[in-house]
């Protein structure tokens, strides 16, 4: 599944992959976040697939994604805390900070941080 709405530089693309043991959250074909297969970790990989739709663009400074007890946010926008079973929050800013800067790469007119 694709985002609804179209974007410019045809970057930070989301899609859930799930497998017979994991599901996998992919920005740009990279993996980013990872559950079990149970349908609470499933939620919440939509979860932040949802929230990451919403809140990650190619603009963003690196320290507006930041870890608040425990929780990753982007800006004042919570994304996810601790769950057992998915990719810890400090791990998914990583994460996202790797797919921020590919995707910048792609698109190599643009003045974006480093």
């Amino acid at each position: 599944m694709t985002k609804i709405f179209p974007l410019s530089a045809n970057t930070l693309r989301t899609d859930i992959k799930e497998n017979n043991v994991n599901a996998e959250l992919l920005i740009d074909g990279l993996v980013t976040a990872k559950s079990i297969k149970t349908p609470e970790a499933r939620t919440i990989l939509r979860q932040i697939r949802e929230n990451i739709d919403k809140y990650l663009q190619l603009e963003l400074a690196p320290y507006e994604l930041h870890i608040v007890n425990g929780a990753l946010y982007i800006g004042n926008n919570y994304i996810v805390g601790n769950v057992d079973g998915v990719t810890s929050p400090e791990e998914l800013r990583e994460n996202l900070l790797k797919a921020l800067n590919l995707a910048r790469a792609k698109h190599p007119t643009s003045k974006f941080f480093k």
